[in-house]
């Protein structure tokens, strides 16, 4: 892993509790309707995946640092997948559901990922946020149709 460091990343760290904000307020209180609400994987080495690379992503984005200056063009498709994640969740809460909206609720964290990771220059989170992406909406997609 040339050119990382094992230190603690703020930015990581605050990217990744960015996106978990509206899973927090899910927890608390749920939309009333939601047909999508156990998005469960069809095969449970599917989920070990999802699972693995999710856990994989947010430790590269907040315990591996490198010392390259940040790539400042990829800070604005980053936000706009975040923007566009709330805004699916606010249709959610709306009471908005088609399977576009969970699709994109699959898809949104994972480029935001992608995008805060080429932003830090971490692109080994990067990579865990694809895998991850690409799993989580093949398991949304098997649960949809």
């Amino acid at each position: 892993m040339k050119g990382y460091t094992f230190t603690f990343s703020y930015h990581g760290l605050i990217a990744s509790s960015l996106i978990l904000l509206p899973n927090l307020l899910w927890v608390i209180s749920p939309p009333e309707q939601m047909s999508l609400a156990h998005n469960n994987a069809p095969y449970f080495w599917l989920a070990g995946l999802q699972l693995m690379s999710q856990t994989l992503m947010f430790a590269c984005l907040i315990l591996l640092t490198r010392h390259e200056e940040s790539q400042k063009q990829y800070l604005l498709p980053a936000s706009l997948f975040l923007f566009s994640y709330y805004l699916l969740w606010l249709f959610l809460y709306l009471g908005i559901e088609h399977s576009v909206i969970y699709l994109g609720l699959a898809i949104a964290p994972g480029l935001f990922f992608i995008f805060v990771g080429l932003w830090l220059n971490n692109h080994l989170a990067s990579w865990f946020a694809l895998i991850f992406t690409i799993v989580h909406s093949f398991i949304t997609l098997s649960n949809l149709f």
